[in-house]
């Protein structure tokens, strides 16, 4: 589709004789970012095999609580790398374990501590394990 316009433009796309205007290009933005987040996750793998990650209840509890928040972030937030458990830790039904989003490979952003799980024992917590996924939920690593 061509499209026209700037980020304080009307956008005007247009699909065979119909035509579409969008008036609030943050929105545009948004569902573009997404659609750029999961494009990645169309080539995404994790490190842990699936018979592995279905082993460990952690994994699968985080792989649901992914699924279940991952649009509730803004993109950019989410391609960051957040700590689920220590937000939703009701949600995350695993004593001693955290469920945490970073990237495979890894990027600088995954060493940030605020984008780690406070929960976990290296950072203060009182839990011993943790769960990391990628931004489209595929298991990484469980220690």
């Amino acid at each position: 589709l061509p499209c026209r316009g700037g980020p304080r433009e009307e956008v005007v796309m247009r699909c065979t004789s119909l035509v579409v205007l969008l008036v609030l290009p943050a929105v545009v933005v948004a569902v573009t970012s997404w659609a750029q987040v999961e494009l990645q996750c169309e080539t995404s793998t994790g490190l842990m095999s699936e018979a592995r990650a279905k082993e460990i209840p952690a994994v699968k509890e985080c792989v649901r609580l992914c699924r279940l928040r991952k649009y509730e972030y803004a993109p950019q937030e989410w391609n960051q790398g957040p700590c689920l458990s220590d937000t939703h830790t009701e949600e995350f039904n695993v004593q001693d374990w955290v469920c945490d989003i970073a990237h495979q490979p890894r990027l600088p952003e995954d060493n940030l501590v605020q984008n780690q799980c406070r929960g976990y024992f290296a950072h203060g917590g009182d839990n011993h394990h943790f769960v990391e996924l990628t931004p489209c939920c595929t298991p990484i690593m469980a220690i």
